[in-house]
């Protein structure tokens, strides 16, 4: 949390070489998964719920795309967004990518989707309009 200017300098060739490439780095797709005790039993696992640990640049990183897209989700407010929207919850996308992938499967369509989970929320997101954000 505290890298100092030359830890700062890093950072931000980092983000710039990540933004520029367009590739996120392989150890930012793993995580640590931890136990966290609810209340209960200690010996049942159904008393304890899962948080996984993710690498510090990651999230800093996600914090910066947040800060782009936000803006344009605000402006644009189009009924298919999910995230940042009152009333809305990962079910609504959940419900409508599953239609769509069910069409898509029945008509033999190569398929691809992203997810980026930013601050507990899962939100549809299309990668091209990120980058060109």
């Amino acid at each position: 949390k505290a890298a100092g200017p030359l830890g700062m300098q890093w950072l931000y060739r980092e983000m710039r070489v990540i933004w520029k490439e367009k590739k996120i780095p392989e150890d930012w797709k793993m995580g640590i998964i931890v136990p966290i005790f609810k209340k209960g039993n200690k010996q049942k696992c159904e008393n304890y719920r899962g948080i996984t640990l993710l690498c510090h640049t990651q999230k800093i990183y996600e914090k910066i795309l947040l800060q782009k897209i936000r803006p344009v989700l605000e402006e644009t407010g189009r009924e298919e967004q999910c995230g940042f929207s009152k009333g809305r919850s990962t079910l609504d996308a959940i419900f409508v990518m599953r239609q769509v992938l069910e069409k898509w499967w029945e008509y033999g369509k190569d398929t691809m989707v992203a997810f980026i989970n930013l601050k507990k929320a899962y939100d549809k997101v299309l990668r091209e309009r990120i980058w060109e954000s």
